[in-house]
């Protein structure tokens, strides 16, 4: 561990893809891998002054200013290469389009599209001098600012329909049951009582009309409802340092507009 250094990180990643001739399902898988040491960052006060007293680091107490009697009397937060990093996990992508005038019992106008993503979370850890690892995947909370919510999984699937110039789709975007705390341990006292959290979908509607879309002109009118049925966290809530990126922070919401280029 050092004050000044460079931070190191390492990636791995692996692709597949399925994309069989008789039919229009594509499908593909990549594995990602990422792992940063000597990450670059500043602790805060607290931080420094336990790597100085519990891990007797050298580089932490040289931040610190005493007085005649050996107390504390400033702490110098600069940045440092003070943790390790890492997280792995899959993502997932299929789609699968159909003319409906294909299909082989009834002739129907227009085309179904269907997509899915979905992201696997295997790994999302910090290593810490003083607190040691903690890997928060499965943690659907963010318990503190600067800290982010990590499911086992996130998906989002559409249905998409097409005729002519009109476009109609659902969204739904799903997060997985998980924690409100990884660190939370049955009869020591990290416990955090009812720490399970339920999963969660929300649902999105959207529809767009091209009017014009021709020579380089285009105009078109759209409306939306995100979050059709007013879902909100699977946990209480005190403010938008515990809410994490993926929870709605607000319930359902309406827009329209329209849209054009000259």
């Amino acid at each position: 561990m050092t004050l000044f250094g460079d931070e190191r990180s390492t990636t791995y990643t692996l692709r597949g893809t399925y994309r069989p001739k008789w039919t229009r399902l594509r499908f593909s898988a990549d594995y990602y891998s990422i792992n940063i040491k000597d990450q670059i960052g500043t602790l805060g006060a607290t931080a420094i002054v336990d790597r100085c007293a519990k891990v007797k680091d050298p580089n932490f107490c040289a931040l610190l200013t005493f007085d005649s009697q050996g107390t504390i009397t400033a702490v110098l937060n600069q940045t440092t290469n003070s943790n390790s990093f890492k997280t792995r996990g899959l993502d997932l992508e299929a789609s699968y389009s159909q003319p409906l005038s294909e299909l082989p019992f009834v002739k129907l106008p227009g085309t179904v599209n269907l997509r899915a993503l979905a992201t696997r979370s295997l790994e999302y850890a910090l290593t810490d001098a003083v607190l040691g690892r903690t890997d928060r995947h499965g943690q659907n909370m963010a318990n503190f600012i600067g800290t982010t919510n990590v499911p086992n999984w996130m998906a989002n699937y559409f249905i998409q329909y097409q005729l002519g110039k009109f476009t109609g789709g659902v969204q739904f975007r799903y997060i997985s049951p998980g924690v409100l705390e990884t660190g939370s341990i049955t009869g020591t006292a990290t416990e955090r009582l009812n720490n399970k959290v339920g999963s969660q979908t929300v649902t999105n509607l959207s529809a767009q009309y091209q009017i014009i879309n021709s020579e380089g002109r285009r105009l078109e009118i759209f409306g939306a409802i995100n979050n059709v049925f007013n879902r909100g966290p699977s946990y209480p809530i005190w403010g938008l340092s515990n809410l994490g990126i993926y929870y709605e922070a607000v319930g359902m919401v309406y827009r329209g507009g329209v849209r054009f280029t000259y």
